[in-house]
């Protein structure tokens, strides 16, 4: 609504929130939303109450049991718990993390999580930003009950927030001002962790991808970040990424990832798999892979995909010529959209 009034539309470059941020500054920006808001809510376009508030009124907090109980504790189910159930704030109740794949989800796995949120979370499902959905306030022995429909609507793949829970932006498939099929390569970096890469499936760290400069896909938030690119060599046009290392959001201070060099997009597993490895083999007991990262600084991971990134040395293949997804060879073609 802010934007609606204020954003520049005409300028298609500009038609971003950011750009009008920036022209306001942080201070009228703020004093502007917030009028913005007090106006939705006085038309009830909005919430006024906290939403939190609304559901704890609806759930009986008396005689809940404080964990959910050792039934079901098969390793499959354990695994999936640890990773995907955590206990709320309020004693008794748990938060359930539905691993959806690259946002991707078919329309009888929708009804089966709406079922799953009638009968056990008082109708409450919300989206994330990683892609996933979220079903709040299940009771502790109802935990092993959600995750078996779970399953069975091909729903039930643990690790979620872990590192082979990855997010794209739809890429090239869809939008017109793509550079890259994001998605397909995002799709292969998950066979990578499902056979070669299993050993780094629960790392607490984040891959993010996207199809082009924009950052609809968020790479420079996450601990591993890819932005498309084009690059041409010998007047090859090659599809490519911009790899991004070392952002970090959960940490204080917060710090954004930085670039450590242009990869083909085809080269793109074998570069995170190096990276992998390297922190396997080398990092200190308890140390994260941002805080890896940082000990190691940018250079240390530059040389560790140089043979990839170097293409005079190294020169690409006709195969890499070609994007994921793709059956024909690399072409930079972007058109307009609403972006």
């Amino acid at each position: 609504s802010l934007f609606d009034r204020h954003g520049n539309r005409t300028v298609r470059s500009q038609s971003r929130l950011k750009f009008l941020f920036d022209k306001m500054g942080i201070e009228e920006f703020k004093e502007k939303m917030v009028r913005e808001r007090e106006k939705l809510k006085s038309k009830g376009t909005i919430a006024a109450e906290n939403l939190f508030t609304r559901v704890e009124e609806t759930v009986t907090l008396k005689d809940v049991p404080k964990n959910a109980p050792e039934i079901d504790l098969t390793p499959e189910f354990a695994r999936w718990r640890q990773t995907n159930a955590q206990m709320q704030e309020q004693t008794g109740f748990w938060i359930v993390n539905v691993t959806v794949p690259l946002g991707d989800i078919r329309s009888h796995q929708v009804r089966a999580v709406a079922m799953i949120a009638r009968e056990f979370s008082r109708g409450w499902v919300r989206t994330t930003n990683g892609q996933n959905l979220v079903v709040p306030w299940v009771r502790g022995d109802d935990v092993p009950a959600v995750y078996r429909l779970l399953v069975q609507a091909d729903l039930g793949m643990p690790c979620a927030h872990r590192l082979c829970d990855l997010t794209s932006c739809p890429g090239r498939s869809t939008c017109p001002t793509a550079i890259t099929h994001s998605k397909a390569l995002s799709a292969e970096l998950i066979r990578f962790f499902q056979n070669g890469g299993r050993p780094f499936q629960e790392f607490l760290s984040s891959i993010k991808v996207c199809g082009c400069p924009s950052g609809c896909g968020h790479p420079l938030v996450a601990t591993i970040g890819l932005s498309g690119r084009s690059q041409t060599v010998d007047g090859k046009q090659i599809p490519s990424y911009e790899m991004y290392l070392g952002g970090r959001m959960k940490q204080v201070p917060p710090k954004l990832a930085e670039s450590i060099g242009k990869i083909p997009a085809k080269r793109a597993p074998m570069a995170i798999s190096r990276i992998l490895h390297f922190y396997k083999k080398e990092k200190l007991q308890g140390e994260t892979m941002e805080e890896f990262v940082q000990r190691h600084g940018l250079n240390t991971f530059k040389n560790q995909i140089e043979s990839l990134t170097d293409l005079v040395h190294f020169p690409v293949s006709e195969e890499e010529c070609i994007d994921w997804g793709s059956d024909s060879k690399f072409s930079l073609t972007v058109q307009a959209s609403e972006c």
